[in-house]
Protein backbone atom coordinates (compact mmCIF):
# COMPACT_ATOMS: atom_id res chain seq x y z
CA UNK A 1 0.00 0.00 0.00
CA UNK A 2 1.27 3.42 -0.80
CA UNK A 3 1.33 6.55 1.33
CA UNK A 4 -2.06 7.68 2.66
CA UNK A 5 -3.11 11.23 1.95
CA UNK A 6 -4.81 12.34 5.21
CA UNK A 7 -6.58 15.26 3.59
CA UNK A 8 -8.19 13.11 0.89
CA UNK A 9 -8.42 9.66 2.49
CA UNK A 10 -9.90 10.35 5.98
CA UNK A 11 -12.26 13.31 5.78
CA UNK A 12 -14.47 12.03 2.94
CA UNK A 13 -15.86 9.37 5.32
CA UNK A 14 -17.58 12.08 7.55
CA UNK A 15 -19.63 15.05 6.49
CA UNK A 16 -19.43 18.38 8.32
CA UNK A 17 -22.90 17.76 9.83
CA UNK A 18 -21.85 14.31 11.07
CA UNK A 19 -18.81 15.76 12.81
CA UNK A 20 -20.93 18.50 14.47
CA UNK A 21 -23.41 15.95 15.80
CA UNK A 22 -20.57 13.77 17.08
CA UNK A 23 -19.04 16.67 19.02
CA UNK A 24 -22.41 17.65 20.53
CA UNK A 25 -23.12 14.06 21.51
CA UNK A 26 -19.72 13.79 23.18
CA UNK A 27 -20.39 16.94 25.22
CA UNK A 28 -23.76 15.57 26.38
CA UNK A 29 -22.22 12.24 27.33
CA UNK A 30 -19.49 14.05 29.26
CA UNK A 31 -22.08 16.11 31.16
CA UNK A 32 -24.10 13.02 32.03
CA UNK A 33 -21.11 11.25 33.55
CA UNK A 34 -21.32 11.33 37.36
CA UNK A 35 -18.77 13.60 38.98
CA UNK A 36 -16.01 11.66 40.74
CA UNK A 37 -14.23 14.58 42.42
CA UNK A 38 -15.98 13.85 45.75
CA UNK A 39 -16.47 17.57 46.37
CA UNK A 40 -19.99 18.18 45.07
CA UNK A 41 -22.57 19.41 47.59
CA UNK A 42 -26.33 19.75 47.88
CA UNK A 43 -28.53 21.71 50.32
CA UNK A 44 -31.52 20.44 52.28
CA UNK A 45 -33.42 23.55 51.16
CA UNK A 46 -32.54 23.19 47.47
CA UNK A 47 -35.43 22.64 45.07
CA UNK A 48 -35.92 19.03 44.05
CA UNK A 49 -34.58 19.63 40.56
CA UNK A 50 -31.45 21.41 41.83
CA UNK A 51 -28.21 19.89 40.61
CA UNK A 52 -25.29 19.48 43.01
CA UNK A 53 -22.62 22.19 42.81
CA UNK A 54 -18.84 21.97 43.03
CA UNK A 55 -16.79 23.33 45.87
CA UNK A 56 -14.00 25.75 44.94
CA UNK A 57 -10.40 25.97 46.10
CA UNK A 58 -8.37 29.11 45.43
CA UNK A 59 -11.03 30.34 43.03
CA UNK A 60 -11.05 27.17 40.93
CA UNK A 61 -13.62 24.39 40.82
CA UNK A 62 -12.36 21.31 42.63
CA UNK A 63 -12.00 18.41 40.22
CA UNK A 64 -8.77 16.51 40.78
CA UNK A 65 -7.82 15.68 44.35
CA UNK A 66 -11.39 16.48 45.34
CA UNK A 67 -12.33 16.31 48.99
CA UNK A 68 -8.76 15.80 50.21
CA UNK A 69 -7.87 19.36 49.16
CA UNK A 70 -10.60 21.03 51.23
CA UNK A 71 -10.30 22.35 54.78
CA UNK A 72 -12.57 23.97 57.39
CA UNK A 73 -12.35 27.43 55.78
CA UNK A 74 -12.90 26.35 52.16
CA UNK A 75 -16.57 27.32 51.89
CA UNK A 76 -16.74 28.74 48.36
CA UNK A 77 -19.05 27.06 45.83
CA UNK A 78 -18.78 27.57 42.08
CA UNK A 79 -22.43 28.70 41.83
CA UNK A 80 -25.66 28.93 43.85
CA UNK A 81 -28.21 26.12 43.75
CA UNK A 82 -30.93 26.40 41.15
CA UNK A 83 -33.54 27.26 43.78
CA UNK A 84 -34.39 27.45 47.49
CA UNK A 85 -37.55 26.15 49.17
CA UNK A 86 -37.06 28.52 52.14
CA UNK A 87 -36.91 31.71 50.02
CA UNK A 88 -40.11 33.57 49.17
CA UNK A 89 -38.97 34.03 45.57
CA UNK A 90 -37.46 30.50 45.48
CA UNK A 91 -34.08 31.99 44.47
CA UNK A 92 -31.00 30.58 46.21
CA UNK A 93 -28.31 33.25 45.90
CA UNK A 94 -26.13 31.76 48.67
CA UNK A 95 -22.75 33.47 49.14
CA UNK A 96 -19.81 32.87 51.46
CA UNK A 97 -21.22 35.54 53.78
CA UNK A 98 -24.30 33.36 54.33
CA UNK A 99 -22.34 30.37 55.66
CA UNK A 100 -22.65 30.14 59.44
CA UNK A 101 -19.37 31.11 61.13
CA UNK A 102 -17.70 31.09 57.70
CA UNK A 103 -16.64 27.47 58.04
CA UNK A 104 -17.56 23.80 57.88
CA UNK A 105 -18.87 21.91 60.91
CA UNK A 106 -17.64 18.53 62.15
CA UNK A 107 -14.17 18.56 60.59
CA UNK A 108 -11.30 16.11 61.08
CA UNK A 109 -9.43 17.46 64.10
CA UNK A 110 -6.74 14.78 63.71
CA UNK A 111 -5.91 15.86 60.15
CA UNK A 112 -4.97 19.52 59.93
CA UNK A 113 -2.86 21.76 57.72
CA UNK A 114 -2.57 24.26 60.57
CA UNK A 115 -4.81 26.04 63.07
CA UNK A 116 -8.29 26.38 61.62
CA UNK A 117 -7.37 24.33 58.55
CA UNK A 118 -8.67 20.94 59.62
CA UNK A 119 -9.50 18.59 56.76
CA UNK A 120 -13.10 17.72 55.91
CA UNK A 121 -14.81 14.34 56.34
CA UNK A 122 -17.40 13.47 53.73
CA UNK A 123 -19.33 11.32 56.21
CA UNK A 124 -19.83 14.07 58.82
CA UNK A 125 -18.82 17.56 57.60
CA UNK A 126 -21.50 20.07 56.64
CA UNK A 127 -22.16 23.81 56.29
CA UNK A 128 -25.19 25.85 57.35
CA UNK A 129 -26.75 28.53 55.16
CA UNK A 130 -28.20 31.20 57.46
CA UNK A 131 -30.45 32.62 54.72
CA UNK A 132 -32.86 29.71 55.07
CA UNK A 133 -31.04 27.59 57.66
CA UNK A 134 -30.42 24.86 55.11
CA UNK A 135 -27.77 22.19 55.70
CA UNK A 136 -25.21 21.87 52.89
CA UNK A 137 -23.49 18.50 52.71
CA UNK A 138 -21.54 16.32 50.30
CA UNK A 139 -23.67 14.42 47.80
CA UNK A 140 -21.79 11.17 48.37
CA UNK A 141 -21.64 11.59 52.13
CA UNK A 142 -21.80 8.64 54.48
CA UNK A 143 -24.79 7.54 56.51
CA UNK A 144 -23.91 9.56 59.61
CA UNK A 145 -24.29 13.02 58.11
CA UNK A 146 -27.22 12.00 55.91
CA UNK A 147 -29.24 10.80 58.92
CA UNK A 148 -28.26 13.82 61.01
CA UNK A 149 -29.20 16.25 58.24
CA UNK A 150 -32.55 14.52 57.68
CA UNK A 151 -33.31 14.40 61.41
CA UNK A 152 -32.31 18.03 61.97
CA UNK A 153 -34.39 19.21 59.03
CA UNK A 154 -37.42 17.28 60.35
CA UNK A 155 -36.75 18.62 63.86
CA UNK A 156 -36.78 22.23 62.67
CA UNK A 157 -40.00 21.58 60.74
CA UNK A 158 -41.76 20.17 63.81
CA UNK A 159 -40.66 23.12 65.96
CA UNK A 160 -42.48 25.33 63.50
CA UNK A 161 -45.55 23.11 63.20
CA UNK A 162 -45.98 22.46 66.93
CA UNK A 163 -44.89 25.74 68.49
CA UNK A 164 -45.29 28.36 65.77
CA UNK A 165 -41.66 29.54 65.61
CA UNK A 166 -40.50 31.33 62.46
CA UNK A 167 -37.64 30.27 60.17
CA UNK A 168 -35.02 32.31 61.99
CA UNK A 169 -35.94 30.98 65.41
CA UNK A 170 -35.91 27.33 64.37
CA UNK A 171 -32.64 27.92 62.55
CA UNK A 172 -31.03 29.27 65.72
CA UNK A 173 -32.53 26.45 67.82
CA UNK A 174 -31.03 24.02 65.33
CA UNK A 175 -27.69 25.78 65.72
CA UNK A 176 -27.94 25.43 69.52
CA UNK A 177 -28.70 21.72 69.18
CA UNK A 178 -25.69 21.19 66.91
CA UNK A 179 -23.38 23.25 69.12
CA UNK A 180 -24.36 21.18 72.16
CA UNK A 181 -23.68 17.93 70.30
CA UNK A 182 -20.18 19.19 69.54
CA UNK A 183 -19.43 20.76 72.94
CA UNK A 184 -20.54 17.67 74.89
CA UNK A 185 -19.39 15.02 72.44
CA UNK A 186 -17.94 13.00 75.32
CA UNK A 187 -21.34 12.80 77.08
CA UNK A 188 -24.10 10.28 76.42
CA UNK A 189 -26.86 11.22 74.00
CA UNK A 190 -29.29 11.44 76.91
CA UNK A 191 -27.01 13.89 78.72
CA UNK A 192 -26.69 16.03 75.60
CA UNK A 193 -30.48 16.02 75.38
CA UNK A 194 -30.62 17.32 78.95
CA UNK A 195 -28.19 20.16 78.14
CA UNK A 196 -30.33 21.23 75.19
CA UNK A 197 -33.67 21.05 77.02
CA UNK A 198 -32.44 22.65 80.24
CA UNK A 199 -30.47 25.47 78.61
CA UNK A 200 -33.55 26.55 76.66
CA UNK A 201 -35.94 26.17 79.59
CA UNK A 202 -33.71 28.34 81.76
CA UNK A 203 -33.96 30.98 79.06
CA UNK A 204 -37.76 30.63 79.09
CA UNK A 205 -38.00 31.82 82.71
CA UNK A 206 -37.67 28.36 84.29
CA UNK A 207 -34.60 29.63 86.09
CA UNK A 208 -33.67 30.71 89.59
CA UNK A 209 -33.46 34.37 90.36
CA UNK A 210 -31.91 36.48 93.06
CA UNK A 211 -34.47 38.04 95.40
CA UNK A 212 -33.92 40.56 98.14
CA UNK A 213 -35.00 39.58 101.66
CA UNK A 214 -34.39 42.26 104.30
CA UNK A 215 -31.67 43.73 102.11
CA UNK A 216 -29.93 40.39 101.63
CA UNK A 217 -29.74 38.85 98.15
CA UNK A 218 -30.98 35.26 98.26
CA UNK A 219 -31.32 32.90 95.33
CA UNK A 220 -34.51 30.90 94.96
CA UNK A 221 -33.85 27.24 94.24
CA UNK A 222 -37.08 25.60 93.10
CA UNK A 223 -36.36 25.32 89.37
CA UNK A 224 -32.74 24.32 89.92
CA UNK A 225 -33.69 21.62 92.42
CA UNK A 226 -36.21 20.17 89.99
CA UNK A 227 -34.06 19.88 86.87
CA UNK A 228 -30.55 21.13 87.71
CA UNK A 229 -28.93 23.95 85.82
CA UNK A 230 -26.62 24.37 82.85
CA UNK A 231 -25.59 27.89 83.85
CA UNK A 232 -26.28 30.13 86.84
CA UNK A 233 -29.15 32.56 86.51
CA UNK A 234 -26.80 35.42 85.54
CA UNK A 235 -24.73 33.37 83.08
CA UNK A 236 -27.23 32.93 80.25
CA UNK A 237 -25.70 35.21 77.64
CA UNK A 238 -22.19 33.97 78.34
CA UNK A 239 -23.29 30.36 77.88
CA UNK A 240 -25.06 30.81 74.55
CA UNK A 241 -22.72 33.38 73.02
CA UNK A 242 -19.28 32.48 74.38
CA UNK A 243 -19.57 28.79 75.13
CA UNK A 244 -21.86 27.66 72.31
CA UNK A 245 -20.76 30.28 69.80
CA UNK A 246 -24.21 31.66 68.98
CA UNK A 247 -24.05 35.16 67.48
CA UNK A 248 -25.28 37.70 70.04
CA UNK A 249 -27.96 39.05 67.70
CA UNK A 250 -29.25 35.50 67.13
CA UNK A 251 -29.16 34.76 70.86
CA UNK A 252 -31.25 37.85 71.63
CA UNK A 253 -33.75 37.03 68.90
CA UNK A 254 -34.12 33.40 69.99
CA UNK A 255 -34.44 34.41 73.64
CA UNK A 256 -37.26 36.84 72.88
CA UNK A 257 -39.16 34.37 70.69
CA UNK A 258 -38.88 31.49 73.17
CA UNK A 259 -40.03 33.72 76.02
CA UNK A 260 -42.88 35.18 73.95
CA UNK A 261 -44.00 31.68 73.01
CA UNK A 262 -43.96 30.74 76.70
CA UNK A 263 -46.26 33.67 77.50
CA UNK A 264 -48.47 33.56 74.42
CA UNK A 265 -49.07 29.81 74.53
CA UNK A 266 -51.21 30.21 77.63
CA UNK A 267 -54.75 31.52 77.58
CA UNK A 268 -53.70 34.41 79.82
CA UNK A 269 -55.61 37.39 78.42
CA UNK A 270 -52.85 39.73 79.58
CA UNK A 271 -50.68 38.62 76.66
CA UNK A 272 -53.30 38.80 73.91
CA UNK A 273 -53.29 41.40 71.15
CA UNK A 274 -56.28 43.22 72.62
CA UNK A 275 -54.50 43.58 75.96
CA UNK A 276 -51.48 45.17 74.29
CA UNK A 277 -53.71 47.52 72.29
CA UNK A 278 -55.37 48.62 75.53
CA UNK A 279 -51.95 48.96 77.15
CA UNK A 280 -51.01 51.52 74.49
CA UNK A 281 -53.90 53.70 75.64
CA UNK A 282 -53.83 53.10 79.41
CA UNK A 283 -50.18 52.37 80.26
CA UNK A 284 -48.00 53.88 77.56
CA UNK A 285 -44.77 53.53 79.57
CA UNK A 286 -45.28 49.76 79.76
CA UNK A 287 -46.22 49.70 76.09
CA UNK A 288 -42.96 51.48 75.19
CA UNK A 289 -41.02 49.00 77.33
CA UNK A 290 -42.57 46.02 75.52
CA UNK A 291 -42.00 47.61 72.13
CA UNK A 292 -38.41 48.48 73.00
CA UNK A 293 -37.71 44.91 74.12
CA UNK A 294 -38.90 43.52 70.79
CA UNK A 295 -36.96 46.17 68.85
CA UNK A 296 -33.78 45.25 70.69
CA UNK A 297 -34.33 41.56 69.99
CA UNK A 298 -35.18 41.92 66.30
CA UNK A 299 -32.87 44.81 65.48
CA UNK A 300 -35.80 46.68 63.92
CA UNK A 301 -37.57 49.94 64.74
CA UNK A 302 -41.39 49.97 64.83
CA UNK A 303 -43.96 52.67 64.85
CA UNK A 304 -46.58 52.13 67.54
CA UNK A 305 -49.01 50.76 64.98
CA UNK A 306 -46.27 48.71 63.33
CA UNK A 307 -45.45 47.11 66.67
CA UNK A 308 -49.10 46.30 67.32
CA UNK A 309 -49.39 44.67 63.90
CA UNK A 310 -46.21 42.63 64.43
CA UNK A 311 -47.35 41.60 67.91
CA UNK A 312 -50.67 40.46 66.45
CA UNK A 313 -48.84 38.34 63.85
CA UNK A 314 -46.63 36.81 66.54
CA UNK A 315 -49.62 36.01 68.72
CA UNK A 316 -51.41 34.34 65.83
CA UNK A 317 -48.33 32.18 65.22
CA UNK A 318 -47.24 31.41 68.79
CA UNK A 319 -50.46 31.57 70.78
CA UNK A 320 -52.82 28.78 71.87
CA UNK A 321 -50.25 25.99 71.60
CA UNK A 322 -48.23 23.77 73.87
CA UNK A 323 -45.76 25.72 76.02
CA UNK A 324 -42.30 25.04 74.54
CA UNK A 325 -40.34 26.35 77.56
CA UNK A 326 -42.50 24.37 79.98
CA UNK A 327 -42.04 21.21 77.93
CA UNK A 328 -38.27 21.70 77.76
CA UNK A 329 -38.10 22.11 81.54
CA UNK A 330 -40.08 18.94 82.19
CA UNK A 331 -38.06 16.97 79.64
CA UNK A 332 -34.87 18.19 81.33
CA UNK A 333 -36.18 17.09 84.74
CA UNK A 334 -36.92 13.64 83.32
CA UNK A 335 -33.51 13.25 81.65
CA UNK A 336 -31.41 13.88 84.75
CA UNK A 337 -31.01 11.61 87.78
CA UNK A 338 -28.15 13.32 89.61
CA UNK A 339 -25.51 16.03 89.27
CA UNK A 340 -25.73 19.59 87.96
CA UNK A 341 -27.25 20.72 91.28
CA UNK A 342 -30.45 18.68 90.93
CA UNK A 343 -31.90 17.55 94.28
CA UNK A 344 -33.75 14.23 94.56
CA UNK A 345 -35.11 15.06 98.01
CA UNK A 346 -36.67 18.39 98.82
CA UNK A 347 -39.17 19.60 101.38
CA UNK A 348 -40.87 22.61 99.85
CA UNK A 349 -42.09 24.53 102.88
CA UNK A 350 -43.75 27.12 100.63
CA UNK A 351 -45.97 24.49 98.97
CA UNK A 352 -45.85 21.19 100.83
CA UNK A 353 -47.83 19.39 98.15
CA UNK A 354 -44.95 19.86 95.70
CA UNK A 355 -42.25 18.33 97.90
CA UNK A 356 -40.54 15.11 96.79
CA UNK A 357 -38.54 12.27 98.34
CA UNK A 358 -36.98 10.63 95.29
CA UNK A 359 -36.09 11.18 91.64
CA UNK A 360 -39.25 9.62 90.21
CA UNK A 361 -41.57 11.88 92.21
CA UNK A 362 -39.39 14.91 91.41
CA UNK A 363 -39.84 14.23 87.70
CA UNK A 364 -43.63 14.02 88.03
CA UNK A 365 -43.79 17.17 90.16
CA UNK A 366 -41.85 19.01 87.45
CA UNK A 367 -44.65 18.14 85.06
CA UNK A 368 -48.22 16.88 85.30
CA UNK A 369 -48.30 16.13 89.06
CA UNK A 370 -47.09 19.59 90.04
CA UNK A 371 -49.61 21.28 87.77
CA UNK A 372 -52.43 19.10 89.11
CA UNK A 373 -51.81 19.77 92.82
CA UNK A 374 -50.22 23.22 93.14
CA UNK A 375 -52.89 25.81 93.94
CA UNK A 376 -50.55 28.82 93.92
CA UNK A 377 -51.10 32.10 95.70
CA UNK A 378 -54.71 32.35 94.52
CA UNK A 379 -55.66 28.97 96.02
CA UNK A 380 -56.77 27.64 92.68
CA UNK A 381 -55.03 25.13 90.42
CA UNK A 382 -54.13 26.52 87.00
CA UNK A 383 -53.80 23.66 84.52
CA UNK A 384 -54.49 25.14 81.09
CA UNK A 385 -54.30 23.56 77.64
CA UNK A 386 -50.73 24.80 77.13
CA UNK A 387 -49.70 22.96 80.33
CA UNK A 388 -51.66 19.86 79.36
CA UNK A 389 -49.89 19.59 76.02
CA UNK A 390 -46.46 20.39 77.48
CA UNK A 391 -46.81 17.96 80.40
CA UNK A 392 -48.08 15.00 78.39
CA UNK A 393 -45.72 15.52 75.46
CA UNK A 394 -42.69 15.81 77.73
CA UNK A 395 -43.68 12.66 79.62
CA UNK A 396 -44.32 10.72 76.42
CA UNK A 397 -41.04 11.83 74.85
CA UNK A 398 -38.96 11.17 77.98
CA UNK A 399 -40.48 7.72 78.38
CA UNK A 400 -38.60 6.56 75.28
CA UNK A 401 -35.25 8.15 76.10
CA UNK A 402 -32.33 5.85 76.83
CA UNK A 403 -28.69 6.70 77.47
CA UNK A 404 -27.81 6.38 73.80
CA UNK A 405 -31.01 7.86 72.37
CA UNK A 406 -30.97 11.22 70.62
CA UNK A 407 -33.62 13.62 71.93
CA UNK A 408 -34.07 15.09 68.46
CA UNK A 409 -34.80 11.67 66.96
CA UNK A 410 -37.31 10.73 69.69
CA UNK A 411 -39.12 14.06 69.35
CA UNK A 412 -39.32 13.58 65.58
CA UNK A 413 -40.76 10.09 65.98
CA UNK A 414 -43.26 11.17 68.63
CA UNK A 415 -44.64 14.17 66.75
CA UNK A 416 -44.80 12.20 63.51
CA UNK A 417 -46.95 9.62 65.34
CA UNK A 418 -49.01 12.39 66.95
CA UNK A 419 -49.77 14.04 63.63
CA UNK A 420 -50.70 10.68 62.13
CA UNK A 421 -52.76 9.48 65.11
CA UNK A 422 -54.58 12.69 65.99
CA UNK A 423 -54.73 14.61 69.24
CA UNK A 424 -56.03 11.66 71.29
CA UNK A 425 -52.72 9.87 70.60
CA UNK A 426 -51.15 12.21 73.17
CA UNK A 427 -53.54 11.23 75.98
CA UNK A 428 -53.71 7.56 75.05
CA UNK A 429 -49.91 7.24 75.10
CA UNK A 430 -49.61 9.06 78.43
CA UNK A 431 -52.16 6.78 80.14
CA UNK A 432 -50.51 3.67 78.66
CA UNK A 433 -47.12 4.75 80.01
CA UNK A 434 -48.35 5.70 83.51
CA UNK A 435 -51.74 3.94 84.05
CA UNK A 436 -54.75 6.00 85.04
CA UNK A 437 -54.95 4.46 88.53
CA UNK A 438 -51.40 5.53 89.39
CA UNK A 439 -51.97 9.08 88.14
CA UNK A 440 -55.24 9.50 90.05
CA UNK A 441 -53.76 8.07 93.26
CA UNK A 442 -50.67 10.29 93.10
CA UNK A 443 -52.86 13.37 92.77
CA UNK A 444 -55.48 12.50 95.40
CA UNK A 445 -52.83 11.49 97.96
CA UNK A 446 -51.30 14.96 97.74
CA UNK A 447 -54.42 17.10 97.93
CA UNK A 448 -56.09 15.10 100.71
CA UNK A 449 -59.50 14.91 99.06
CA UNK A 450 -62.41 13.47 101.01
CA UNK A 451 -65.14 11.12 99.74
CA UNK A 452 -67.44 14.04 99.13
CA UNK A 453 -69.93 12.20 96.96
CA UNK A 454 -70.18 9.33 99.49
CA UNK A 455 -69.61 6.61 96.89
CA UNK A 456 -67.42 4.75 99.37
CA UNK A 457 -64.21 5.41 97.46
CA UNK A 458 -62.09 8.48 96.83
CA UNK A 459 -61.76 9.21 93.12
CA UNK A 460 -61.74 12.10 90.67
CA UNK A 461 -65.54 12.48 90.94
CA UNK A 462 -65.04 13.90 94.44
CA UNK A 463 -63.44 16.96 92.79
CA UNK A 464 -66.33 17.71 90.43
CA UNK A 465 -67.65 20.72 92.35
CA UNK A 466 -64.37 21.74 93.96
CA UNK A 467 -63.48 25.33 92.97
CA UNK A 468 -59.83 24.93 93.98
CA UNK A 469 -59.26 21.77 91.95
CA UNK A 470 -61.60 22.40 89.03
CA UNK A 471 -58.74 22.10 86.51
CA UNK A 472 -57.48 18.97 88.26
CA UNK A 473 -60.89 17.37 87.90
CA UNK A 474 -60.99 18.23 84.20
CA UNK A 475 -57.48 16.82 83.76
CA UNK A 476 -58.47 13.46 85.27
CA UNK A 477 -61.74 13.52 83.40
CA UNK A 478 -59.79 13.73 80.11
CA UNK A 479 -57.60 10.78 81.07
CA UNK A 480 -60.35 8.51 82.40
CA UNK A 481 -61.74 7.31 79.01
CA UNK A 482 -58.33 5.80 78.24
CA UNK A 483 -58.23 3.73 81.44
CA UNK A 484 -57.63 0.21 80.14
CA UNK A 485 -58.28 -1.30 83.59
CA UNK A 486 -62.03 -0.83 83.11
Amino acid sequence: MGKVDMETSVMPFFSTEQIRLYVLKSVVIEKEKPCVCGACVICTNALKNSAPVHMQKNGKKVETGGLSNLTRKDISMDQPFSGCTAAVDKVCGVTQADIEDGEWKETDLMNSQGKGLEALKKESSYMVCTKGWGIIHFVDCGQKVTEFVDDLSAFMDLLQAQFGFDDRTVGILGEVYRAIQEKYADKTAKERGWYFARALSQMAEYNNKSVSVMGISIETHAWRKGAGWVYKYDGEKDYFVNELGIAEADYRYMRQMVRLQHMMASDDENYGYDAVAVMKENDFDKFKLWKGTLEKATGQTYTDEGYLQHYKELYQALGNRGDFGHMMYTIAANLIDEGNKVDNKWNNFGAKETSWKNADTRKDIAGWLGDAVYDGTEKKVSFGEDDYIADLDSDNISYNMGDNTELMKIMNQYYEALMAGGEDYRTKTFVENNTYAAVEKAILDRIGVKDKNKYGVKDYNDLEENDVYKDTYEFLQRLKPYDTAE
